[in-house]
């Protein structure tokens, strides 16, 4: 609860702080100091009692997205409390093109299995032996030792995406399959 409260707390508002401390809430009609008239969220049918007993409670996670919270004493709903409205600003993120050049991760879990790391080192030894015998590389110029290492780079990326194949990336379990099959339209 933030400093700018009306009147005192009872049980029930001390059961509400207990939950929204558990599950990481923060009380909004709390945060923004407004003039009492703003605060009240009930009239008692008196008419001499009034008290702040509705509350807008966002997660503490969006808590700096929340801009204002008021009660608006204009609205006629019939009852004798009065509607609650909060402010929030939503920065929302650039949707991101497919980018040609992503970096590639490998399966490299499946060298754990003896049979297809014996395959990727058979792989491997063979496409080297194929590179010795195509061109002998001159250790003195910079040029030549970048064109080597390129060739060794790329017999690796070869070999590591024919016998292992790219890592496949793993869905959050809290977003169903049927929210990123709407994402990709």
């Amino acid at each position: 609860m933030g400093k700018h409260r009306l009147g005192t707390i009872n049980e029930n508002g001390e059961l509400l702080v207990d939950f929204c401390g558990d599950n990481d809430l923060v009380i909004g009609g709390t945060l923004f100091p407004h003039k009492n008239i703003h605060k009240i969220t009930w009239n008692s049918p008196n008419g001499r009692d009034k008290n702040q007993i509705d509350h807008l409670m966002i997660n503490g996670r969006w808590k700096n997205s929340l801009c204002d919270v008021r009660a608006m004493r204009g609205a006629d709903n019939g009852s004798d409390h009065h509607l609650i409205c909060g402010k929030i600003r939503l920065k929302l993120r650039k949707a991101v093109k497919n980018r040609t050049n992503k970096r590639e991760i490998f399966d490299t879990v499946k060298l754990k299995q003896p049979e297809i790391l014996k395959k990727f080192k058979i792989e491997l030894r063979n496409r080297f032996q194929v590179l010795e015998n195509l061109q002998d590389i001159k250790p003195s110029t910079v040029e030549s030792l970048e064109q080597g290492w390129s060739r060794i780079e790329t017999v690796f990326k070869e070999t590591s995406r024919n016998t292992l194949g790219l890592r496949q990336s793993e869905r959050k379990k809290w977003i169903s399959n049927d929210t990123f099959s709407r994402e990709k339209t």
